[in-house]
């Protein structure tokens, strides 16, 4: 039965007055208007919009998990009702910010499924966006990059451009393809000149990790001290390594170490996640080995290699912690350690080094002291990538 002209202009009103409660946070009140308008209404679609319309009260008052309810009491009346798409994009971006990722999941592959067929043009945008943040989250970088290209292909370029550009930078950062970062960012900058202080920033930041990567060492460390002061904790610590590597390329070695301190200083206090760790101390050590502060360098690199599946694989690591080993007259330690990493070498740029410090070093004089070749040091940097914030 449909309803008559009184009746919209009653629902109408009421719900006009349950938003108004709600953005003045009198939550109750507005749920009580929507409860009372629930008992007459007189048709499956005015239902709908109540319980949708009571789950964004819920989620104005913080109330997310009674909304969450709301949400799912909606999509179990299936695909075919008005609610459907939008409370599972709702849900699926619950799941997401709950770190229930494999959920988040299925609820985006079901809609995307249904989006295919299925009139809702304006969310699907919404959708794809969290397909990438999903694949971003599961460090899939090119499962990254295809739903950003869609979004670009297919919606207005200044809604979406400045997310759109700053995650697909980074995924072509975290694939080294840093040519086609450095295009993302550009274009963010030239096609966006309005950017919100947020996105202006993560721009920035990813900007001048890119640079780094590319050797463009004195740009990047000039912007870096720059927006050091604008940046927030993750941000700081990313510039802070950039500002380190830049400085251990320039030689300025004092300004590295205390650039990569303040980031371990910050990780060690537990406000930062460890990756920050890993990587200053990585080029920390790298700094301490140009300084020829050998058992400083040994520590962190040993520290390095000892930190997950990854770090083991390093192999250039490795050959720094030989060769610092070799400095500090412990020859035998060195040739161990060349012995354990010469399969890991093979078929790599650091085969030959390897195998040439292992031909002279055996059977050698323990005193006996090859020259350190510190540019190794510096050449596998960029197998450390950050993660954003």
């Amino acid at each position: 039965m449909g309803r008559t002209t009184d009746q919209t202009t009653q629902l109408r009103a009421g719900l006009k007055r349950a938003q108004l409660l709600s953005k003045m946070n009198r939550t109750d009140e507005a749920l009580q208007v929507l409860d009372d308008l629930a008992a007459v209404a007189n048709d499956a679609n005015t239902r709908d919009r109540l319980v949708y319309e009571r789950a964004w009260a819920l989620i104005r008052a913080g109330r997310r998990r009674r909304a969450a309810q709301q949400f799912v009491k909606l999509r179990s009346l299936g695909n075919k009702r008005r609610y459907w798409a939008d409370v599972t994009y709702r849900l699926a971006l619950m799941a997401f910010e709950d770190g229930e990722y494999n959920e988040s999941q299925d609820h985006v592959d079901e809609l995307l499924g249904f989006l295919e067929t299925s009139p809702g043009k304006a969310l699907r945008p919404y959708v794809l966006y969290l397909q990438a943040r999903l694949a971003a989250q599961r460090e899939d970088w090119k499962g990254v990059i295809e739903p950003l290209d869609e979004i670009l292909d297919e919606t207005s370029h200044s809604r979406w451009g400045p997310a759109v550009l700053i995650l697909s930078a980074e995924a072509f950062y975290r694939l080294r393809d840093y040519d086609e970062g450095l295009q993302r960012l550009e274009r963010l900058f030239q096609d966006h000149p309005q950017l919100s202080s947020g996105n202006r920033i993560e721009g920035t930041v990813q900007l001048v990790e890119v640079q780094c990567a590319l050797g463009e060492f004195d740009q990047a460390r000039e912007l870096a001290e720059q927006v050091l002061d604008e940046a927030g904790g993750n941000q700081q610590a990313r510039l802070q390594c950039v500002i380190g590597r830049c400085s251990l390329e320039q030689g300025d070695l004092g300004q590295a170490t205390v650039a990569l301190k303040a980031v371990i200083d910050r990780a060690r206090g537990a406000s930062l996640p460890a990756e920050y760790s890993v990587k200053a101390r990585r080029l920390l050590a790298d700094v301490q080995f140009q300084q020829r502060l050998y058992r400083r360098s040994l520590r962190n690199y040993l520290w390095y290699l000892s930190r997950d599946e990854d770090t083991q694989k390093d192999v250039a690591v490795w050959l720094q912690a030989g060769q610092c080993y070799e400095q500090i007259g412990q020859i035998h330690q060195a040739v161990k350690l060349y012995e354990q990493v010469k399969p890991l070498a093979q078929d790599t740029p650091f085969q030959a080094d390897v195998t040439y410090r292992l031909k002279n070093l055996v059977g050698q004089n323990p005193l006996r002291r090859l020259e350190p070749q510190p540019h190794r040091a510096v050449t596998i940097v960029d197998s450390l990538e950050q993660s954003s914030d």
